[in-house]
């Protein structure tokens, strides 16, 4: 943003105070954090996939006019495209996000924090991993046996 906001200052002569307000502090910040609570109903409506594609597109079509256009009212509709497009993509990138750590759960992946991974097999089984670098519960996790196994012929 700091590109944009000497060119906003350079090249049109505007005002610290006017790209603050129309930029940064006020009218984008405004909009996407306003959005973001019927966005995410949104997403949950049309998918993540189809907002997200729109929420890129809204914010290339905001940074194209913030460096192509010298009117103040044109710099005001790019930062509400700006705010738009920040507000989509957010909770469509988030339940993006949470579909991946689904689908990776299902494939037998370990919890968060564990240092092994396994692959994924082709069975629709979901399977334990074939091994784990967790400690265990004492030496070994098996019970004592209190009797000598017969075939020692021992008693």
């Amino acid at each position: 943003m700091a590109h944009v906001v000497i060119h906003l200052s350079v090249d049109l002569g505007l005002a610290a105070g006017l790209i603050g307000l129309v930029l940064v502090l006020a009218l984008r910040n405004l909009v996407q954090h306003t959005l973001s609570l019927p966005v995410g109903a949104l997403v949950d409506v049309l998918g993540p996939v189809r907002i997200g594609i729109l929420a890129c597109l809204l914010r290339a079509a905001g940074f194209t006019l913030l460096g192509t256009v010298s009117s103040l009212l044109w710099l005001v509709v790019a930062a509400v495209l700006l705010g738009t497009g920040g507000a989509l993509f957010h909770p469509a990138a988030q339940s993006l996000l949470a579909g991946l750590a689904e689908r990776r759960r299902a494939c037998g992946a370990p919890a968060p924090g564990s240092i092994a991974a396994p692959t994924c097999s082709s069975s629709s089984k979901v399977r334990p991993p074939p091994f784990t670098l967790a400690p265990t519960p004492g030496p070994i996790a098996a019970p004592r046996r209190r009797h000598p196994p017969a075939s020692l012929g021992c008693c």
